[in-house]
């Protein structure tokens, strides 16, 4: 996984996290059993030892009720609210799509326009810039002709058709997009993206 797919979101590992503290709970409440078995076989202890074992006690169940806390805060602030569960959703959609995109086979760009299209749609969604998300000069592609990446082109797929366009909307072949920079007839202005 690159560098780029990793850094996309911060909640792209929710999944995880919610296993960690539901296994967490679950160790708390073996503590808690033991502890329990260790409590009544206090009554066979003289004063001092019980005293030490209260405090021992107090230290432990101080130290439980700190991770319960802690997983409290968890699933509240994740978990919560619609909202947050929403925007949980949108950033494991967006994270999914980053990667679909990024793992294209070259094929079909029309499958990579589609992608395209459906990150563009999450992250208005999220309110967040596609291009805060990903960096189209890295989507996998066959090699761009230098004259072709003015035009733009942002992808070419293994039959020569063209991801391309300012905003990514134009599928035209690699020898009309050459034709046509050869032409000066280029049908809108270089994209500021454009530039490697």
């Amino acid at each position: 996984m690159g560098a780029e797919e990793q850094a996309a979101f911060f909640l792209t590992e929710i999944h995880e996290k919610f296993r960690n503290n539901v296994t967490e709970i679950k160790e708390i409440t073996g503590v808690l059993q033991d502890l329990k078995k260790d409590l009544e076989k206090m009554d066979s202890l003289g004063e001092k030892e019980i005293k030490f074992g209260i405090s021992g006690f107090g230290n432990s169940l101080d130290f439980l009720a700190k991770r319960l806390d802690d997983a409290a805060d968890f699933f509240e602030f994740y978990l919560g609210n619609e909202s947050s569960v929403n925007v949980v959703l949108l950033e494991r959609d967006a994270y999914m799509k980053l990667n679909q995109i990024l793992r294209w086979n070259k094929v079909d760009v029309r499958e990579l326009k589609r992608w395209v299209e459906e990150l563009e749609e999450i992250a208005g969604d999220l309110k967040r810039n596609p291009h805060d998300l990903l960096n189209f000069r890295k989507l996998p592609t066959i090699d761009i002709p230098d004259a072709a990446i003015k035009y733009p082109v942002w992808a070419i797929d293994k039959s020569g058709y063209c991801l391309a366009g300012s905003d990514y909307s134009e599928i035209i072949h690699i020898d009309e997009v050459l034709e046509e920079m050869e032409s000066g007839n280029v049908p809108f202005p270089v994209h500021s993206v454009s530039t490697r």
